[in-house]
């Protein structure tokens, strides 16, 4: 069987990071938790070469990452049967000249902790052992006796130990063994030279094969492959110990086929796989065009890497050839499959042709590609490049992508089961990859429906001809359901009569209300809820042959198969919406104020059956039985049906409640009340445990629904009812998880606080239970965000699509607080992540001191405007000056300048730590000039913007400078005038010194001058002083004269005797203030312009009282006397 496999166009980023290949053939959908911050930070900190970092996934959930000598392991997976306590550890390498691998490592179980052991080898051949991956410091070590080579990969065969290649083809044993004292040791021997286990074999060189026959390239290699397969009764822990223990050592095109056992090991076959792929490549490239000259002799073929098919007894080789007359800059790839029983057997070997792979063919490019097989598809491997191929009966698919759709180099890979293959891209995490077109082929959903088939133990009543009922009398579900009958069992024409019947296709749609969306959802909960025909005791005449052994064992059973019905029956329907076209009619309904998506409450029932089937297997479990079956209990009684019932109908309640799979939710609800009557009676040493059961359960059985029951078809039946919504632009109907809908949202919110208030809390004693219940809050908290966030972005476009998102930021904040609370900064800081809450990445950042992560923030959502977001929140929390300090002086310092543009406050503190004194001195001076509210805080502005000017002094243009000091000494010395204001001033107009206001020259006029003040000569010399402050001339004078005017006014001039004059002058205010400014150097005619104090309006009355006016002008008249001989006698002088 031949296929021509060919690349084509670059594949691109899809929604929700699912990444499609060139043709949608295959897709890669993100997988696992949350990457430990230590795996992220090493990713993307430093400047450490890519090449230098690599990652490994195993089928047991571990992964681990090597980055120079850094080793970190941490549980990638999401199936909680897999569970630990372990986050994620770091651990140190020994010192390499060389380049340490992740294909160096291996993770294995401990039989003496639940905490798994690490073997880890350098490049050089020294190897390190850690019993317990948790205690770093406790190793064993030994060097392997390999002179000169080059190590080259460590694969599991555990428990008999770990093979250790070279890159010479030498094959060790590495095994950990108890050593006297139960101490761990370590043995490495050489393969070939294990004594004891080859009795009766062939006597075998250190080197494990037999020298090659060299081929005439210099692409050849000598490198050693092991290949252990995966089988479906692998031991989680113990990944590639099978039944059978057979494993394939592969060193160019020599290929052993082994078994290894605790009696020994044993070489079971030899086979030169050379003569095998060069024919296969001659007669499916070269023996097919008519014109080419190629001798089969002539073809040189390269192994490029060897794979066993899980669930098989096939091998699969992946490999490289030219003709005898081409460069190798034209190689041909290709796939061999061959049967591993007997490789020479012709008719079991099969060849798939993989075109035009593009790239350079040195050894150093070449032998990077790693060949992983699943029963579905092959997926080829290298560092910049990702194909596909899958080998059908119909025909053979093929497609890639490379490392720009994936952001960055491909850095890892693994197995998540048999059937799943996955990358590690180091731009984006784990991902799995997944054929597209499965779907189609399993369900049915292409546009004939040739593919649908009633599976033949379905029991469901809606799939039995029976169902069929008559179109005229019928309501229309029932017409609905027996329209699906019809097609499923190919009486399409039917089906179709009866569908356009029911619902014209011609009439416009009605959504919200469309009869069509409102039956859909009817029949779906219909089917999903229906009693099983097959199990009897559901039948009226159970009670007279029953068996009285039927609610034990059998019982059980029957709920599961008829629970698995249910699911494939789902599965029809969906088929069955698509094959009959009624998929792109469906819209959606109405549900309390929601309104919600057809195909999300299709899919939400899906999810629940998967939720259904977990439970019931958890309730197998002892430790989780009683508690689930007293939950089960109270909701059967809650829902009114009695115990009488239940017994007189030979029906359990067991039977009653997974019957009605489209309420499964209840069980949650109910699990937390019994744990929170139970909380009650206990001890707080006592609840951490008990919490940490009910979340188990809970938690176990969504995960283990979409992981394990659900696997084979979840991703397929997302895409079909979910994918096109969410990436819908306008969609107007909501994707509704079930978890969080109010009723589901409200308890888990409600467990998600008993957790930290009466779990974490209460583990001062038992850190390991701490851990636990750290990681249940973690994964509470990604599944009640991850379905608020997909409920809003469902209706993006929508003006629902505001409150939802404000609701969702609350929520989020509340969560990530609480785990703040019990210093979960990990989890909090990878869930702020994953759910963009900037504010806690800050805080998190900010309390834990760790500038270097938030660097690593602003790099990673700088388009996202999260350096501007961080520095807003330095402001909101007033934290200032510790923002100005941590930036100012950072590689963030332009950013920053731009921010603080907005707030001057702290624009000037940021110039002047950066030494622009000039901006820092003008930024002041127009505060200085803004500021009215404070006194003290506009003189702050004003000697911080002389400090700053002063500064500035060597750079400055001195005149400007002079300008810019004359006008700050002047603003300073009219803030003095404000500073020395008296006490009984202050007093008077209720001012205190800390809390006064900014006052202006005029304000301190009519202050000091005010009628309220006791006169004081004083103070109105020191409003005469103030009007210089002014900028007006006009301003100026008529301050002066309101200010001899208010003096003037304080005196009884109108009272006093014109006989005596000089007696009545000298008494007055207004000549001790004269005489007071003539000592001071001003003249009488600044001091008291008589002819316009005539013109004043407070003073016309008294300048039409003739003894007034004598007596004004005789005073002028007498200073003007003695100013007159003053001057004489100074002339004389």
């Amino acid at each position: 069987m031949t296929h021509n496999l060919s690349r084509s166009r670059h594949g691109r980023l899809g929604t929700d990071s699912v990444i499609y290949t060139n043709d949608h053939k295959f897709s890669f959908d993100p997988y696992g938790s949350m990457l430990p911050s230590m795996v992220k930070v090493a990713l993307t900190v430093g400047n450490i070469d890519v090449s230098h970092i690599s990652c490994r996934l195993d089928p047991n959930g571990w992964a681990w990452l090597v980055c120079g000598r850094k080793l970190y392991v941490w549980k990638y997976s999401l199936d909680q049967s897999k569970k630990t306590s372990i986050a994620c550890r770091e651990l140190t390498l020994p010192p390499s000249e060389l380049v340490h691998s992740a294909n160096l490592i291996c993770i294995v179980s401990n039989s003496i902790s639940s905490n798994p052991s690490c073997i880890a080898v350098n490049p050089e051949g020294h190897i390190t052992y850690w019993p317990n991956i948790t205690n770093g410091s406790s190793t064993v070590t030994v060097n392997a006796d390999i002179p000169g080579q080059e190590c080259d990969s460590l694969t599991s065969v555990w428990p008999f130990g770990c093979l250790l290649t070279t890159t010479s083809c030498t094959v060790l044993l590495v095994k950990p063994m108890p050593a006297p004292g139960n101490k761990p040791s370590l043995t490495c021997v050489p393969l070939g030279m294990q004594k004891g286990w080859f009795d009766g074999l062939k006597k075998m060189q250190t080197m494990l094969f037999t020298p090659l026959p060299a081929l005439s390239s210099s692409l050849e290699t000598k490198r050693a492959k092991v290949v252990v397969p995966l089988i479906k009764e692998d031991d989680p822990y113990n990944p590639g110990k099978n039944r059978e223990g057979k494993l394939f050592i592969s060193c160019g095109t020599s290929l052993q086929t082994w078994q290894i056992n605790s009696d020994g090991i044993n070489c079971l076959l030899e086979f030169n796989m050379h003569d095998t792929v060069k024919l296969q490549f001659y007669n499916n490239v070269w023996a097919t065009e008519e014109e080419s000259r190629a001798d089969v002799r002539g073809i040189q073929v390269w192994i490029l890497d060897v794979a066993a098919l899980p669930q098989t007894k096939q091998i699969v080789l992946f490999a490289a050839a030219k003709g005898q007359f081409e460069s190798s800059d034209n190689l041909v790839y290709g796939l061999v499959v061959f049967d591993a029983k007997n490789p020479k057997r012709q008719d079991s070997i099969s060849f798939i042709k993989v075109d035009r792979i593009v790239g350079a063919h040195n050894e150093d490019h070449l032998f990077v590609w790693k060949l992983l097989c699943t029963p579905d598809y092959f997926l080829m491997v290298s560092n910049d490049l990702v194909v596909v191929a899958n080998d059908s009966e119909d025909e053979a698919i093929c497609d890639s992508t490379d490392s720009g759709s994936f952001s960055g180099p491909i850095i890892g890979h693994g197995f998540l089961s048999p059937s799943v293959a996955l990358v590690f891209l180091s731009k984006l995490g784990i991902y799995s990859v997944k054929p597209t077109g499965v779907f189609n082929q399993t369900i049915g959903l292409d546009d004939t429906f040739a593919e649908i088939r009633v599976p033949d133990h379905l029991a469901l009543s809606i799939t039995q001809p029976s169902s069929i009922v008559d179109n005229s009398t019928s309501d229309e579900v029932n017409r609905y359901k027996s329209a699906m009958v019809n097609y499923v069992n190919r009486k399409i024409d039917d089906a179709l009569l009866t569908l356009a019947g029911l619902f014209p296709s011609n009439v416009p749609s009605l959504a919200p209300h469309d009869p069509l969306d409102k039956s859909t959802v009817a029949l779906c909960e219909k089917l999903v809820d229906d009693a099983p025909l097959s199990d009897p005791r559901w039948m009226a005449n159970f009670g007279r042959h029953g068996e009285q052994d039927i609610m034990g064992l059998k019982s059980k059973i029957l709920i599961k198969n008829f629970l698995t019905d249910k699911k494939e029956g789902l599965e029809l329907f969906f088929g069955f919406l698509n094959g009959a076209k009624l998929w792109p009619r469906l819209k959606g309904i109405i549900v309390k104020e929601d309104v919600i998506a057809t195909g999300s409450i299709l899919y939400n029932c899906y999810e629940k059956i998967g939720f259904a089937l977990a439970l019931q297997n958890l309730q197998t479990e002892v430790l989780h039985r009683k508690l689930i079956d007293t939950a089960i209990k109270s909701i059967v009684y809650m829902r009114s049906e009695t115990e009488s019932q239940v017994r007189g109908s030979h029906l359990s309640h067991n039977d009653v409640f997974y019957k009605d799979i489209s309420r499964i939710q209840h069980i949650i609800p109910a699990l937390i009340s019994i744990e929170e009557e139970d909380l009650s009676n206990m001890s707080p040493k006592e609840m951490p445990s008990r919490i940490f059961q009910t979340n188990e359960i809970i938690l176990r059985a969504y995960f283990e629904a979409n992981s394990v029951f659900l696997a084979d078809k979840l991703q397929m039946v997302r895409t079909f009812l979910l994918q096109p919504l969410l990436e819908t632009a306008g969609n107007e109907y909501e994707v509704y998880p079930w978890l969080v809908q109010s009723n589901v949202l409200s308890t888990l919110m409600k467990q998600h606080q008993i957790i930290v208030n009466s779990g974490i809390r209460n583990t001062e004693a038992n850190f390991g239970k701490k851990i636990d219940l750290i990681k249940q809050l973690v994964q509470y908290t990604d599944l009640i965000l991850d379905g608020l966030k997909t409920n809003a972005e469902s209706v993006h476009q929508s003006a629902r699509y505001r409150p939802k998102y404000m609701n969702f930021e609350k929520i989020r904040g509340n969560l990530l607080r609480a785990h703040l609370s019990v210093q979960d900064y990990d989890g909090a800081g990878s869930l702020a992540e994953k759910y963009l809450d900037f504010e806690m990445l800050v805080t998190i950042c900010y309390e834990k001191k760790n500038m270097e992560q938030l660097e690593i923030y602003f790099a990673k959502y700088e388009s996202m405007n999260f350096p501007e977001f961080t520095f807003e929140w330095y402001v909101k929390q007033k934290k200032t000056a510790e923002l100005i300090n941590a930036f100012s002086s950072s590689q963030f310092s332009v950013k920053l300048g731009e921010f603080v543009k907005k707030y001057p406050q702290l624009a000037w503190h940021h110039a002047a730590v950066i030494e622009n004194f000039q901006q820092a001195s003008d930024i002041l001076s127009d505060l200085a000039d803004a500021e009215e509210v404070s006194a003290d805080d506009k003189k702050f502005f004003l000697c911080m913007s002389k400090l700053s000017a002063l500064a500035n002094a060597e750079r400055a243009d001195p005149m400007e400078q002079s300008e810019k000091l004359s006008k700050l000494n002047k603003n300073l010395a009219l803030m003095e005038f404000q500073n020395t204001l008296p006490d009984q001033i202050l007093k008077n107009f209720s001012l205190t010194r800390e809390t006064m206001r900014v006052l202006t020259s005029s304000d301190l006029i009519d202050m000091y001058t005010s009628n309220e003040v006791p006169t004081d000569v004083e103070n109105f010399w020191q409003a005469k002083q103030l009007i210089d402050f002014m900028a007006n001339d006009a301003v100026k004078r008529e301050k002066l004269l309101l200010i001899i005017s208010r003096l003037i006014l304080r005196d009884p001039w109108d009272t006093w005797s014109t006989d005596h004059p000089m007696d009545s002058i000298q008494c007055s205010q207004l000549y001790q203030f004269l005489v007071l400014g003539l000592e001071r150097g001003e003249t009488l005619e600044s001091l008291f312009p008589l002819a316009e104090l005539a013109t004043v309006d407070e003073l016309r009355p008294f300048f039409e009282n003739a003894s007034v006016t004598f007596l004004l002008r005789a005073c002028h008249e007498h200073l003007a006397t003695i100013v007159t001989q003053s001057m004489e006698m100074d002339a004389e002088d």
